[in-house]
């Protein structure tokens, strides 16, 4: 009889055992975005609806078998973030060498992007002839002119690029912390700390509507960038990092999520910048 009462407790105990796993809470991920105007829009009216929000709200949605939050980060703090391997996860971290460390990034990408231009003051490109001769070449205007480039601190364009900036070049670059991006920069280089200063197109023209204080700026196309940016989802290495890669792959490609990204973001461009998309779009497609 007291072995019928232990083998009923212990059956007791493991049916309470797989009841509260069964009523565990899913995992959770925690989704991290820049203030990155249009990409992310982290505050004021259209505050969660930036292309990428928008994108981003669809993915959790693909993805019951997780908990998601999403919150805001420098980059600066997003690069802490992952290289400490909490369970965080991003649409905004470029591929390169140095972040696939502590990172890890889905198998497909879930669009591409225009690559970074130089961008600059009308009068800097009047005074400087190097800066009239399209596509610029960034190794040679910083090599051969006394101009200097300000960049957010630990903010990426690509390896090739990153590489000619963090070793060749290094002693042209100024950088400097912020919460913004190019907001921060096109100010700084108002105020003289420096002459020129990377970003994208879609970044600019979203600027110059939507801040009347911004002074007239122009951007250039690189010669060491010429190609299309593919963007991946990104995590930090861990469990729960490598479980959200799983779903992620697993997920079907070119997905109407990704074809509303695709188009709304082509819609956004300039016309000539819409028309250099396609283009490289094709040669994708070619290759």
């Amino acid at each position: 009889m007291f072995l019928s009462f232990r083998a009923s407790c212990l059956a007791a105990l493991l049916w309470i055992g797989l009841a509260g796993g069964a009523l565990a809470d899913p995992p959770l991920v925690r989704w991290l975005v820049l203030d990155f105007p249009p990409y992310h829009m982290v505050a004021g009216t259209q505050q969660e609806l930036g292309l990428r929000d928008k994108y981003l709200r669809a993915l959790q949605s693909d993805l019951p078998q997780f908990r998601h939050s999403t919150e805001f980060a420098s980059v600066a703090r997003m690069s802490g973030l992952m290289q400490a391997a909490e369970p965080v996860c991003t649409l905004s971290q470029l591929k390169t060498p140095e972040r696939e460390a502590y990172a890890l990034f889905a198998r497909r990408p879930y669009g591409h992007q225009l690559p970074v231009r130089l961008i600059t003051h009308p009068h800097t490109v009047a005074r400087n002839i190097a800066l009239q001769q399209e596509p610029v070449s960034l190794r040679r205007l910083l090599t051969s002119t006394s101009l200097t480039l300000g960049l957010v601190e630990k903010r990426r364009f690509g390896t090739a690029l990153d590489e000619l900036l963090e070793n060749e070049l290094s002693k042209q670059v100024v950088r400097f912390s912020s919460d913004t991006l190019l907001p921060a920069q096109i100010k700084l280089m108002e105020h003289g700390r420096f002459d020129l200063t990377l970003g994208y197109a879609l970044e600019v023209e979203w600027l110059r509507q939507h801040d009347p204080k911004v002074k007239p700026v122009v951007y250039l196309p690189l010669a060491e960038s010429d190609v299309l940016i593919p963007v991946y989802v990104s995590c930090a290495r861990g469990e729960t990092g490598e479980a959200v890669m799983a779903a992620v792959n697993a997920l079907p490609p070119n997905s109407v999520a990704q074809q509303t990204l695709k188009r709304e973001y082509e819609a956004m461009l300039p016309k000539p910048e819409r028309s250099r998309y396609r283009k490289l779009v094709e040669r994708l497609g070619d290759n």
